[in-house]
């Protein structure tokens, strides 16, 4: 997402950003958040992903003999 926040130092993300990120529907993505695949910190009934715990959530799903 080209936008001004990219320029800041975001720390958390919505639901719909993350499916946006990864490239999939934003139903599989609120699926995984309420599944617990994806680190989530919940704020009343929003769901936040912090950054750094989504690219570390990737690079885990990309290792190597991971099945």
């Amino acid at each position: 997402m080209a936008d001004d926040r990219s320029a800041r130092n975001v720390l958390t993300i919505r639901i719909p950003e993350v499916a946006e990120r990864l490239g999939i529907p934003r139903s599989t993505a609120y699926q995984w958040a309420n599944e617990g695949r994806i680190p989530t910190i919940r704020q009343g009934r929003v769901l936040l992903v912090p950054v750094r715990a989504l690219e570390e959530w990737i690079e885990r799903q990309t290792q190597p003999g991971r099945a």
